[in-house]
């Protein structure tokens, strides 16, 4: 491993994959991109640490990448609606 004078060394960050996430990926299908990926996870994590995530029903992320993800609830199955 190598430094260079001037340069900050910072710890690479940990980062893991909610498991709220992965199941609702599932139940969407398809194949997401990092950046869609990386977005629902954040706005899950700042969810949870609000204390906001555990309050919710039901949220749906409507500015998704396709039309089935935009109406598949985020936080439960139970309440997914079809709209087509």
């Amino acid at each position: 491993m190598s430094y260079q004078i001037g340069m900050a060394i910072q710890p690479t960050p940990i980062y893991s994959i909610q498991p709220e996430l992965l199941i609702y990926l599932r139940r969407c299908g398809g194949t997401p991109s990092i950046t869609w990926m990386n977005a629902l996870n954040t706005l899950i994590v700042d969810l949870k640490a609000a204390d906001i995530w555990q309050k919710l029903d039901a949220f749906y992320p409507l500015n998704s990448e396709n039309a089935l993800s935009a109406f598949t609830n985020l936080v439960k199955k139970k309440y997914s609606h079809t709209f087509f």
